[in-house]
């Protein structure tokens, strides 16, 4: 994935040099869409936890041109904060709520924190409740 010949040697290494040095960006550019939207209408949760862990490892580069995970969650905006809210908060009353498992609350946590590094995605997800979601699963964790 990486060509350590075009690095120019220094000890930090920025943002553009590595793009530089990473040659299979927007590999993902033709499958973004159908991931998102394989996520949000699946009924298995083995699967959703799979594919939120590849969503957890996609970086800016993977990305299609001219997007960032804003655009994506203004697509799917009702589905997403849907399924999160269902993931992260059992007290909303969805009957499948109380049903996810440990591991897919880990991996929607972590997908959160990965898109929450832009502050436009961090905005989305106060303002669609998510952040509360994940205080009540915290709360309920330590009660």
């Amino acid at each position: 994935f990486f060509s350590i010949g075009d690095d120019d040697g220094g000890e930090g290494t920025s943002n553009e040099s590595f793009s530089s040095l990473y040659r299979e960006r927007h590999i993902w550019d033709d499958h973004i869409d159908y991931l998102l939207q394989s996520v949000v209408q699946s009924k298995n949760e083995d699967l959703i936890v799979e594919q939120i862990g590849i969503l957890n490892n996609l970086t800016p580069y993977d990305l299609p041109d001219g997007t960032e995970w804003i655009d994506f969650l203004h697509e799917y905006s009702h589905d997403i904060s849907d399924l999160l809210q269902n993931i992260l908060n059992p007290a909303i009353g969805h009957s499948r709520a109380n049903s996810y498992h440990d591991d897919l609350k880990m991996e929607a946590i972590i997908w959160i924190g990965d898109i929450c590094v832009d502050e436009k995605c961090s905005e989305w997800m106060a303002n669609n409740d998510i952040v509360h979601a994940m205080s009540n699963l915290w709360k309920e964790c330590y009660l």
